[in-house]
């Protein structure tokens, strides 16, 4: 019989270093991270700049700009490179100012060739 997966792990913080205690999974296993960024994210290169980033890093995904004037990032792969992204979208480029960013992380889902910015609709 197999094993349920774990659940996604929800953390919300504005401050390095902020998050839950550990994974509870295989840390060569690839993950996937959403992230919600507020604040002043939009119209100051944030999307491009996270772009940037994660595939610099080797990571697969997306970053989309939403109505409610956040920003959503969905990146796959290892542990390392997603708390690289994760840090750099803490921060976002010189313009911005990044309130709060939201995170859960579950098991990579696949389906990403690379990092994109989305500019209509994305399947999470």
């Amino acid at each position: 019989m197999l094993a349920a997966p774990p659940p996604a792990r929800d953390r919300v913080g504005g401050a390095p270093g902020a998050g839950y205690p550990g994974p509870m999974h295989d840390d060569a296993s690839p993950r996937r991270r959403t992230m919600r960024a507020h604040g002043r994210v939009q119209g100051v290169f944030y999307r491009a700049h996270t772009q940037q980033a994660a595939r610099r890093l080797g990571l697969c995904g997306y970053v989309r700009n939403e109505p409610d004037g956040t920003v959503t990032i969905v990146a796959e792969g290892d542990r390392a490179a997603l708390a690289r992204l994760e840090a750099v979208c803490r921060k976002g480029p010189p313009d911005a100012r990044v309130t709060r960013l939201a995170v859960t992380e579950e098991p990579a889902r696949g389906g990403f060739d690379d990092f994109v910015i989305d500019r209509g609709t994305a399947a999470t």
